[in-house]
């Protein structure tokens, strides 16, 4: 082999290397994660719990989020029924059937209902989680920003956050495909409830 091909060989393989190298190293996810409040403020999730899983062959994932739709729909059932019957109760005291004190004792419980219901809804979703996911390619935990950077080879992922935003506990899970550099932003969580005992 001359001279001259021979160095261009053995440049192209090392500029292969150094492509996939650059990939591996400065390739993967960055992102922020946290909630908007009730009175429209945005609250980060310092800390928050990153997960990333390579999505298989043998796995549907789209019958992960069918059943992730059917236990929030369930949910919210439930909970519109919970928040119906506070209506009633709130109207009931209003009117006089219900003394103020027998009404705020009803609305407690109720209120306690509504906050185990959006636990439990959260639970059932992380049981289907665990079941389709297994172990995490990658895991890492967001800065004090609520931000996280994650290196990772381009593929197909499943995004799991587990976060504290203010006095509420929020899932989110997101089917990503990372390129290269990928960004994502999540506000909406999957489920959400409050860490503040109510009163």
């Amino acid at each position: 082999m001359p001279k001259a091909t021979r160095y261009v060989t053995i440049l192209l393989i090392v500029s292969v290397v150094c492509l996939a190298l650059l990939v591996v190293y400065l390739g993967g996810l960055q992102g922020e994660v946290f909630l908007v409040g009730e009175n429209g403020k945005a609250e980060v999730a310092p800390g928050a719990t990153i997960r990333l899983f390579r999505q298989r062959g043998d796995v549907n994932y789209g019958d992960f989020f069918k059943k992730e739709t059917g236990i929030f729909l369930t949910y919210a059932k439930r909970a519109n029924e919970t928040l119906r019957k506070s209506t009633v109760v709130t109207q009931s005291v209003r009117s006089g059937k219900l003394t103020p004190g027998d009404g705020a004792e009803l609305l407690r419980s109720l209120a306690l209902q509504l906050q185990s219901q959006k636990e439990s809804n959260c639970l059932d979703i992380n049981i289907e989680a665990l079941k389709y996911f297994g172990t995490p390619t990658k895991e890492s935990n967001a800065d004090r920003n609520g931000r996280f950077q994650v290196r990772l080879l381009p593929g197909k992922y499943v995004l799991w956050v587990s976060g504290q935003a203010g006095s509420s506990h929020a899932e989110w899970i997101r089917e990503i495909v990372i390129v290269w550099r990928s960004q994502v932003r999540l506000v909406e969580p999957d489920c959400v409830y409050s860490t503040t005992p109510s009163d």
